[in-house]
């Protein structure tokens, strides 16, 4: 699959099911840039979703110390502010994973 202006990544992963990453990097030891959110994810509700992250819960503790957006109408730009611990839990458990930056599409129906 192919879509337009989508700057990450699609992997196959299946038959008829494909990996789609967004695109990130490291930019120091407490910093992440996330330049580009998997199909399907919308800005908006990723930014609320990174506003849950930040304020934590009784049971879970903050995952990130804060985040910056850097937006334009035809590209997403979000830099995250992390503690040394956050980023080496981050790490541990894989930033796609512990921040949604990828999903599975399926072109069985097309």
């Amino acid at each position: 699959p192919w879509y337009a202006g989508f700057r990450g990544t699609i992997e196959p992963c299946g038959e008829d099911r494909y990996r789609v990453s967004g695109t990130w990097r490291k930019l120091d030891e407490q910093s992440l840039e996330i330049t580009e959110l998997p199909l399907g994810t919308w800005t908006q509700a990723y930014k609320e979703w990174l506003e849950t992250l930040v304020a934590g819960t009784e049971k879970i503790p903050a995952q990130i110390r804060d985040y910056r957006e850097y937006h334009t109408d035809t590209t997403v730009r979000f830099v995250l502010s992390l503690t040394p611990e956050q980023m080496a839990a981050a790490e541990a458990e894989g930033i796609e994973k512990r921040f949604k930056l990828s999903t599975t599409i399926s072109t069985s129906n097309l």
